[in-house]
């Protein structure tokens, strides 16, 4: 479908950078087909230890966006914003993702997800709740687990804003 036929483009590209010597297509290896209908959630392995790729869903099992969906509001956070209780993820993708990382052995493990994952806060203002500023506790909790599996190299895509950007998440 069209989600693989993106993810595949991509490997094409991104994998032959790493990999010149070698055809991407003897190089893949992806849980794809046995991920299940409804979950968009997998990754996928390039080379024996070069990158693997998490696709991540930060939309089907996340909490509702706080603060009734504001965008762009210079206004601090209502309460719920930090409500512990939320997620981004879901606690099944959490553990999924936290155990692949602890288990990967690939050089570059690779984020790909839907939405801004780093800090885009102006003062005390969220800009978009939709975005990972408006899941705090789950973006802690998913840096946790980066270092909890004592993964090097990670390195996350996201396409939800028509910029390019570069940045750092955590520390």
């Amino acid at each position: 479908d069209d989600r693989h036929g993106l993810v595949w483009r991509f490997l094409h590209g991104f994998g032959y950078f790493f990999n010149r010597d070698r055809s991407i297509e003897e190089e893949i290896e992806s849980d794809y087909a046995t991920a299940g209908p409804r979950s968009t959630e997998f990754h996928v392995r390039v080379g024996p230890d070069t990158m693997e790729v998490f696709v991540l869903d930060g939309r089907q099992y996340r909490s509702d966006q706080a603060c009734g969906d504001v965008t762009l509001s210079l206004e601090a956070p209502c309460g719920e914003w930090d409500d512990p209780d939320r997620t981004k993820l879901g606690a099944q993708q959490q553990a999924w993702l936290g155990a692949g990382l602890a288990g990967s052995t690939a050089r570059w493990k690779v984020l790909a997800n839907q939405t801004v994952m780093t800090d885009f806060t102006l003062g005390d203002a969220v800009l978009n709740h939709d975005q990972w500023d408006g899941y705090p506790r789950a973006r802690a909790e998913l840096l946790d687990a980066i270092t909890a599996a004592a993964a090097q190299d990670v390195v996350v895509l996201t396409g939800d804003i028509h910029i390019a950007a570069v940045g750092r998440i955590g520390d």
